[in-house]
Formats: C-alpha cells, structure tokens, sequence
C-alpha cells in the first residue's frame, strides 16, 4: 500500500496556514457588499414570484394581463406556466448551490447535491418550455428583435444549466477515484472549480428574467423611464400580439442588454474569485480532513477573499453600489405595499 502523497489532517491545515501567510501579497475582494445585493435582490424576487406567478397563474388565472394573447391556446397557457414555475424553483434553489456550509460538512452534502441535481433539471426545463412557447406564438409581444433575444436567452439558460450538471458530475466522479497522486489531488481541484464557475454563469442567466423587471422598477422608482406596459394609453397589440410600445428603443435594446449584462458580470465574479490554488484546497480521501481544512479557511473568507489579478477596487465599488441600489428599491417596494395597504384600510 502506498502511502507517499497522503497528508495528514495536521500536515494540511500546517501547509494552508503557511499559505495565507504568503496570500497577503493579493488583493482583498470584498463579499459582503454582494452578499447584501443578492439578500435584497432575493427579497424582491420573492415579492416577484408571489404577485407575477403564484397570484396571477394559479389564483387568479389572469393570463391576458399578463400577455397578450397568452390565453388564445391551452397549450400557450400550459407552456408559459410551466416555464415560469420552473424558472422560480431555480431562482429559489440556486443559492443553496453556493452555501459553503452545505458543501463542506459530509452529512449536509447530500443537501447540496440534490438541490443542484433539481436546479439544473429546473433551468433545463424553463429553457424548453419558453421556447416552447415561443414557437406556439411565433413572435413576442416585442416583435422580431425581442422573439430573437429571448430565445438565445433560454438557450443559453438551457445550455448553462446542462454544463453546470456535468461538470458537477466529473467533479463527483473524479472525487471517488482511488489515485491518491499529487497530480489526481490537483485535477480535482480544478474540477471542482471549473464546476463553480459553469453554476455561476448558470445562475446568472437563471436570475436574467428577474432582473428584467429589477431594472425596469428602478427606472420607474427613479423616474426616468416607464416600462412597456405603464404607458399612459395602455397597450395596443396587433392581431398577432405585437405591441409597439415593446418596440420603443429603449425596449429594443434593454431586451438583449439585461441578460448580456448578466453574463459579463458573471465573467467579472468568476475572474476576481480566488482559484483553489490560491485559496491552497487541498482534496484528501478522507472526509475528516475536508472538514477541518474547511474550518481553518472558513476564518479568513468569511468576509473577504484574497485573488492575485490585481486591483479590486473597482470590483468591491461596483458591489458597494449594486448592495446601496438593491436596499433602496426593495425598501422603496415595501414602503409603497404597506403605505398602499394604510391606505386601503382607512
């Protein structure tokens, strides 16, 4: 039995302590701003799946509100529900998949796995059914420019989504090997990794048509723009659905921009995370070192970590604005839905 490249519990944690000594050289990048953007934009988001899907696709049935000519079909209606169900899940399992506490304990793994396992078979799903949908329709309320953009959105969502299930798989399917070799140690790392960075793009574009309507509250919160369907005159849609107030320029643009948007800032996180190099993870067989490896780590990046590309400030400045705009319309949303509901009651 060979035994030249296992590390001991001891020797591991020795060796990732000596390496944040030399880690000081990078550049702190900031967590917490982001982790108080996604915390706020969540919110919203559960304000959004509450009025958008669960009260108007199973309570109240009001399909033409929603989109014109959704209810011309059953098929349309059955197709549009589902991928907005889907596409909700998602959104609500996504952030369980970047939970450290579930990846690194061995009894909550399972946690992990199976809630990634239903997020991709979820975003999978969403992607069929939109275009699905898309092809009943054949052009959306938007025309020709929004049909195309839309439907490279649910492609690459469906695409994302499968990438991030098998790169979870080769993780998984390598961590069982039985090769205890320095080289076998280095290629899960970078399994591992490589998964990370595919559930990052994939959760990106899961969160794209949630921030669709982010934005579009901003600019109206704001003031500076009314989205299509708070124009003054309301809606006038074509036989086939088309309406020429989704065709503005702004619209015409926005359609392709929130979701391209998405991906580069997805690009950005990825680039400025540290690598498993840098954070020095080493994979043993053995559960018990996982864990405590996990532990030392856990002091330092809990609230920053260190990556060697350079300058973060502008990375941390754009989460301080993105966390400091996040408070402020979902505090902005609160305030209206319960001063709408005073005023309701007197």
């Amino acid at each position: 039995i060979t035994t030249t490249h296992y590390q001991s519990p001891m020797t591991a944690i020795q060796m990732n302590m000596t390496t944040n000594a030399n880690k000081k050289q990078g550049k702190a990048v900031w967590k917490l701003p982001w982790v108080v953007f996604f915390i706020f934009l969540y919110i919203y988001i559960l304000f959004l799946i509450n009025y958008s899907i669960i009260r108007r696709y199973y309570i109240r049935m009001e399909w033409n509100e929603a989109l014109p000519g959704l209810d011309k079909t059953f098929m349309r209606k059955v197709t549009m529900k589902s991928h907005m169900t889907a596409g909700a899940l998602a959104i609500l399992l996504g952030p369980l998949q970047f939970v450290s506490y579930f990846r690194k304990h061995p009894r909550l793994r399972l946690i992990h796995r199976w809630s990634g396992r239903l997020y991709c078979v979820c975003g999978m799903l969403s992607s069929v059914f939109g275009l699905w949908f898309i092809a009943l329709k054949k052009s959306l309320v938007g025309g020709i420019n929004m049909t195309i953009s839309f439907s490279l959105a649910g492609i690459t969502i469906g695409a994302l989504s499968l990438k991030a299930w098998q790169t979870a798989r080769a993780a998984k399917w390598n961590s069982n090997g039985e090769n205890n070799s320095g080289n076998s140690h280095n290629n899960k790392a970078a399994l591992f990794q490589t998964h990370r960075n595919w559930a990052i793009r994939s959760y990106a574009q899961i969160l794209g048509p949630a921030l669709y309507r982010y934005w579009y509250t901003i600019l109206l919160l704001t003031g500076l723009y009314r989205g299509p369907s708070l124009v003054a005159d309301g809606l006038q849609c074509d036989e086939n659905g088309v309406c020429p107030e989704y065709k503005r320029p702004f619209d015409n643009f926005f359609c392709w921009a929130y979701w391209v948007s998405a991906g580069l800032v997805a690009e950005i996180i990825i680039y400025y995370l540290p690598t498993t190099d840098e954070l020095n993870i080493p994979f043993s067989e053995t559960s018990e070192t996982t864990s405590l490896i996990s532990s030392a780590n856990d002091s330092e990046t809990e609230t920053t970590a260190i990556n060697s590309k350079g300058n973060a400030s502008a990375f941390n400045l754009v989460g301080c604005l993105l966390a400091g705009i996040a408070v402020v319309v979902t505090g902005d949303i609160f305030y209206i839905i319960f001063s709408g509901s005073a005023k309701n009651e007197t």
